[in-house]
């Protein structure tokens, strides 16, 4: 792959994905780090004094590292059909090429699931998930600790679907206030669904409801390759303080006065969107030499963001493994609080990654070596008014 610098100059020849862009491997790094610590934290902090309390609302927070790969794959989906669009094969290279990289890891866990562990599917049924329908029902207590994060990748397979029809339909003049009009109906969507008295846990997984956050993604690719762009730093800085701004307001109107919890329903996914959106755009901007770019394209973070995939499938099931034998360990060998909590986070994080260094080799890898081979990607020519951000993206 190309280096980043090279990304949209003039004359040069792009495939139908964007480039490999590196600083998005530290927002990838990021994002299941957030996610991590969203899911293993709270399982040994207890509210018991005031540090638990500021890692638990920590905790709340880091859950937004879904939005943060809602925004990304919004991103990244956006800019392969834009720059596939008018290709031969658009819908079967498309659909193809995700299969590829989506199914294998994902079917593997589902396997292993069912398996060694069936009582999960106890309530919700195998085909829920298996057909990426997770998110269209309600909590579990059976299959929630150790598959309840699947429904983001079925909102995300679900958006992949519908979103591709609508840039292949959906003239060129018209795409950009399309994405507006949409990011504009899911908070009125959760509006609505509130009013109907849904329960949290849909209201922020369905589809419709929490299509803000990847179309806030796709907004991006089609402002930058529509050339839209050229001020991007100075709308990233406003963006990001405003999504700040909102998200403490909205965090003291919920917590500390109490406020009714359909603002935080409605309004929270908009804002995080925003937030992560124009982080985004401000690290597309980052000069090559300056000290966030080298943060975001370090060696460590380049290996998560490689990993991340995999990681989220199995991070629930290693901790589920990790818990079961330090329970019974323990029950010999007592330890602290603070020492289980450490030992726990520590082997689940370790077991989850050697899960995913497994998924990728013998998985992932393969599996996007074939789809290189059976569908390459679209290859085009970026046109001089669409070196944008810089020349460098």
């Amino acid at each position: 792959m190309r280096p980043e610098s090279s990304l949209n100059r003039p004359g040069t020849v792009q495939s139908g994905h964007p480039q490999h862009i590196r600083v998005l491997d530290g927002l990838r790094a990021i994002a299941i780090l957030l996610v991590i610590c969203d899911h293993y934290l709270p399982r040994v902090v207890t509210a018991s004094g005031p540090l638990s309390r500021i890692l638990l609302e920590a905790c709340d927070w880091a859950g937004s590292g879904v939005d943060l790969f809602f925004v990304l794959s919004g991103f990244l989906i956006t800019g392969i059909l834009l720059d596939a669009r008018g290709s031969p094969n658009y819908f079967r290279r498309f659909y193809w090429r995700r299969s590829l990289r989506i199914f294998p890891a994902f079917y593997a866990l589902l396997l292993f699931v069912l398996i060694f562990l069936p009582a999960v599917f106890g309530k919700t049924g195998f085909p829920w998930f298996a057909f990426y329908l997770r998110n269209w029902v309600g909590a579990d207590r059976l299959s929630d600790p150790t598959l309840g994060h699947l429904w983001s990748l079925a909102v995300e397979e679900q958006f992949y679907i519908g979103w591709s029809i609508v840039v292949f339909l959906c003239p060129r003049r018209y795409l950009m206030r399309t994405i507006l009009i949409l990011i504009a109906m899911a908070p009125l969507v959760r509006a609505a669904m509130h009013g109907f008295g849904y329960p949290g846990y849909l209201i922020f997984r369905v589809t419709p409801a929490r299509m803000d956050s990847l179309l806030s993604g796709a907004l991006l690719a089609t402002a930058i390759r529509y050339g839209w762009m050229a001020h991007g730093k100075r709308i990233a800085s406003v963006g990001i303080q405003v999504g700040l701004a909102g998200l403490l307001l909205l965090r003291l109107l919920t917590g500390v006065l109490s406020i009714d919890v359909a603002a935080y329903q409605i309004a929270e996914p908009s804002l995080i969107a925003l937030l992560f959106t124009s982080w985004m755009l401000l690290c597309l901007n980052l000069h090559e030499k300056s000290l966030a770019h080298a943060f975001l394209t370090c060696g460590p973070f380049r290996i998560v963001a490689r990993y991340s995939y995999a990681i989220y499938l199995w991070h629930l099931v290693a901790a589920f493994v990790v818990a079961l034998i330090l329970n019974s360990v323990t029950r010999r060998y007592p330890l602290s609080r603070e020492w289980f909590g450490i030992v726990f986070i520590l082997s689940a994080s370790g077991l989850s990654f050697a899960i995913a260094a497994v998924s990728w080799e013998l998985i992932e890898r393969p599996a996007l070596s074939l789809k290189d081979r059976l569908f390459p990607a679209v290859e085009r020519i970026v046109p001089p008014r669409e070196a944008v951000i810089s020349g460098r993206i």
